[in-house]
């Protein structure tokens, strides 16, 4: 899988949590700006943990603050896992 098809299903999980557009979302979107809480922000990553068959590290969980930060830690999981 590679970085635009990451960003793709992480804008739709993202758009689907919150019901709105993924148009209205891009890679630079904050969760802030988003209204992605943290709990919303924890049940978005343990969904893609699942989806995707990897483990996010609590450390790198916890730096997530927009939608380019979730790609950059799931990019090298995947990478790693292939």
């Amino acid at each position: 899988m590679d970085r635009e098809q990451i960003a793709t299903q992480v804008i739709a999980r993202i758009a689907k949590m919150q019901k709105t557009s993924p148009d209205k979302i891009s890679v630079d979107s904050t969760f802030e700006e988003l209204g992605v809480d943290s709990l919303n922000g924890l049940e978005l990553l343990w969904e893609l943990e699942e989806e995707l068959e990897i483990v996010i590290p609590d450390d790198d969980a916890r730096e997530i603050a927009k939608v380019s930060d979730v790609i950059a830690v799931v990019e090298p999981l995947l990478a790693k896992k292939s």
